[in-house]
This record gives structure tokens, C-alpha cells and sequence, in this order.
């Protein structure tokens, strides 16, 4: 018995039934006479080029156990499988039943994205609060302003009702005048 190790691209297209293809492919693994140590399910990954029109995959690297004998039989049913862009087996020494390069650069890829929304969204936060004070001051104003402006045209409304009494005093005096001569 040998180990190996199975990389699959599988079309991004099956992503809403990747959980059927993928317990029909272990199965198929299990009839073969292959062991399943380990199964890491990458994701989906922008490819280097587009492969049969596709920019995107969806990764799975596949840790087994078998026999020389069933490596053909495996590598006929890969070549001949509509749903995958591209395979590579390979004979490995040890399996390394930690998560691959891949995983662990999505993870850390997943945590920046993170951190960045979450920053952006601090960002965000800030500046809605320094838009409603800047709103809440400009309302503040405009509430003191018209009550400003209320008073001073108290104030001029007052002033023309003296200027009014002024000019209809004098008039009743220049008419008392012109009816003395």
C-alpha cells in the first residue's frame, strides 16, 4: 500500500451540489479499494487561466491509501469525469494531515478581508458620527438664528410703531396748524 495524494479542480458551476459530487467521488474512491486519510476542501480559487471557459475552481485535495494496481483504474475515471478541470496524483512518502498552503492562505486571505471590512465599518462609524454632529450643530444654529431674527424684527416692528406715532403725531399737529390759520 502506498500513499497518495489527489488534487481536484472541479468546475465552479457544481458549487451548489459540491456536497453530492463529493460523496459520490468518495464512494467511488472506497470501491476502488482507496483509504481516505484526509480530505480538505479548499474552496473556490481563482484559476492561473481560464481552463474550458471557466476562471474559477473549486479545489479538494484528497490525502489516500492504495494499492499500485488501482492507480489506473482511479486516473480512467478522472480523465473521463465531466466535472473536473483538472487532477493531479501523486505518490507521496508521508501524509501530512495538516491543512495545505492553499487553506491556510485562504484563511489568512479570509482574515484580512475581514479586518478590513471591519476597519472600514470603524471608518464608517466615525464619519456618520461626525456627519450628525456637524447636522446636530447646523440644526442648533438654525434653530437660534430664527429666534434671532424673531427679535430683532420685534424690535423693528416696535421701532416703526414709534416712527408711526412720530409721523401721525405730526400730521394731527400740522393739521391743527393749518386749521388755526
Amino acid at each position: 500500500m502506498n500513499n497518495y495524494e489527489l488534487t481536484l479542480i472541479v468546475k465552479q458551476d457544481l458549487e451548489s451540489r459540491f456536497d453530492i459530487f463529493k460523496e459520490s467521488f468518495d464512494k467511488s474512491l472506497s470501491e476502488m479499494g482507496f483509504q481516505i486519510a484526509h480530505v480538505e476542501n479548499i474552496g473556490k480559487r481563482f484559476l492561473a487561466y481560464p481552463i474550458q471557459k471557466n476562471n474559477k475552481g473549486l479545489y479538494i485535495i484528497y490525502q489516500l491509501i492504495g494499492s499500485p494496481s488501482s492507480v489506473s483504474d482511479l486516473e480512467n475515471k478522472l480523465k473521463y469525469d465531466n466535472s473536473l478541470l483538472r487532477y493531479l496524483l501523486q505518490r507521496v512518502d508521508s501524509h501530512s494531515l495538516s491543512n495545505s498552503f492553499l487553506t491556510q492562505d485562504t484563511v489568512e486571505a479570509n482574515k484580512r478581508a475581514e479586518a478590513k471590512l471591519a476597519n472600514k465599518a470603524k471608518q464608517d462609524a466615525l464619519e456618520a458620527q461626525a456627519k450628525k454632529s456637524a447636522v446636530r450643530d447646523d440644526a442648533a444654529d438654525a434653530f437660534q438664528s430664527p429666534k434671532n431674527d424673531q427679535s430683532s424684527t420685534k424690535d423693528d416692528l416696535e421701532e416703526s410703531a414709534q416712527f408711526d406715532e412720530i409721523d401721525n403725531d405730526e400730521e394731527h399737529s400740522s393739521q391743527e396748524t393749518e386749521k388755526e390759520d
